[in-house]
């Protein structure tokens, strides 16, 4: 390769270094970080999550007993007229009279068949899902992110190979009018030079779009101006490689989704027992402090004023509701059907947590092959580029010099594109299917 090509490449790397630097450099870590801070769907699961947390209180299970103030009050303004037995009457217009209640009540479910209990600990298994299905969301975005983040790395490698490319293709060029001006090549090499020139430079100008597209993509997962300039880093690292015996036994103890159906299995069988307790006695014990008056101006009893505590308790035993059970999640059923659809419930949610484990036994054994045969892939790839780029310069050494002809170096050329393609797909796929293996063992999100 001549001075003139050399001093291409390096002014070519330089523009690169340069054009990076005015740009911020986004990493996957920073991309991710981002994801975490402003993704919309992350932080609507965030929400949801929160709230299944709040609904997690001893109060919203019945455990704590309930405590109101009241008080009512009225004034009236009546003309009364009142004739005795002794003959007497009593007759007065505009007559006053003041009512004021006020009490303090207490009731306090103490038994209920256990239901309380259920009930909190339905709470607990709904916060702990929360959890999940945000673990969940966040791995799959990030799983989304780390792919786009990567697309935008395969397409910045392919504009650097197609630059690497044209410069190749200037050069043959060069030699190609050269030698048709001294009369040793012919114009079909020119033209045909000029032609497949012009091609790499339209195949440049779209695969620089199909860039910018990727980088707004990732701009709208990061909710951020889709505008915002960045570059990225060329390297691609792929550091995860665990034996398929560790991942049989770890994925199905950290997998979110199994974990997550798992749940599924533990609501059905505490909904059961909530049915179940409509058939066990109700006991509340009730407390109340009352204050009454009753101001008259006129009559038989001008003041009736009452206070002070009374207390007890109530006890309720089902015995026939016509077949009915009013609360709970047997509403409209028998209990007895109640039951049997509860149980029902427990039998499909475990049918769908062993579905669930089957699809990612599957999933897994289909994605870690898969891995396998990307990296060596990619192992032969780089391998690859190496023999295509020094078969592509030695061709063009000897076309330069007329040792071989314009087919032999276009032979050559073209196998060093086909081999950069490759193996910037090769980077890519296997990126991408690590990413999967660790979404699947739950190591995305620890």
């Amino acid at each position: 390769m001549n001075k003139k090509l050399i001093l291409f490449f390096l002014l070519l790397m330089l523009s690169g270094q340069f054009s990076s630097a005015q740009d911020s450099l986004m990493t996957v870590d920073k991309a991710i970080e981002l994801i975490l801070k402003n993704n919309f769907s992350i932080t609507i699961s965030r929400n949801q999550s929160d709230i299944a947390k709040n609904n997690n209180t001893a109060g919203n299970a019945g455990e704590l007993p309930q405590l109101s103030l009241n008080a009512t009050g009225s004034s009236a303004s009546n003309n009364i007229k009142q004739v005795y037995s002794t003959g007497t009457d009593f007759s007065k217009n505009d007559v006053l009279s003041n009512n004021l209640n006020a009490y303090a009540s207490l009731n306090w479910t103490i038994f209920d068949g256990l239901n309380m209990f259920a009930l909190k600990s339905q709470y607990q298994e709904l916060e702990a899902q929360g959890d999940l299905n945000l673990k969940i969301q966040i791995e799959n975005t990030i799983e989304q992110t780390i792919q786009i983040y990567f697309n935008i790395v395969q397409q910045q490698q392919l504009v650097k190979a197609l630059n690497e490319e044209i410069a190749v293709s200037e050069e043959r060029a060069k030699i190609a009018d050269r030698k048709f001006s001294n009369g040793s090549g012919s114009k079909l090499d020119l033209l045909q030079a000029k032609v497949d020139l012009n091609a790499q430079r339209s195949a440049l100008m779209k695969q620089q779009t199909a860039l910018e597209e990727s980088k707004v993509n990732l701009n709208q997962l990061l909710a951020r101006s889709l505008d915002t300039r960045f570059g990225v880093a060329d390297t691609v690292i792929i550091s995860y490689h665990p034996s398929y015996d560790q991942l049989n036994t770890s994925v199905f103890q950290r997998n979110n989704e199994l974990q997550f159906t798992e749940k599924n299995i533990h609501l059905s069988q505490l909904n059961l027992k909530e049915i179940q307790s409509l058939r066990y006695p109700r006991i509340s014990l009730t407390g109340n402090y009352v204050f009454s008056k009753v101001d008259n101006q006129a009559g038989f009893t001008l003041l009736n004023q009452n206070q002070g505590f009374n207390y007890g308790f109530t006890a309720t035993m089902p015995l026939f509701n016509g077949f009915t059970s009013s609360t709970g999640a047997g509403s409209g059923y028998s209990i007895h059907s109640a039951v049997k659809n509860a149980k029902l419930g427990i039998l499909n949610s475990q049918l769908q947590f062993d579905q669930t484990k089957l699809v990612i036994e599957s999933s897994l054994m289909n994605v870690y092959r898969e891995f396998e045969d990307n990296k060596q892939v990619l192992k032969l790839e780089e391998e690859n580029i190496q023999y295509a780029r020094e078969s592509m310069n030695i061709a063009l050494e000897r076309f330069r010099v007329g040792l071989s002809t314009f087919v032999d170096f276009k032979v050559a050329q073209t196998g060093f594109e086909d081999a950069m393609s490759r193996l910037v797909a090769a980077r890519y796929n296997t990126k991408v299917s690590e990413t999967a293996l660790m979404r699947l063992n739950g190591y995305l999100v620890k």
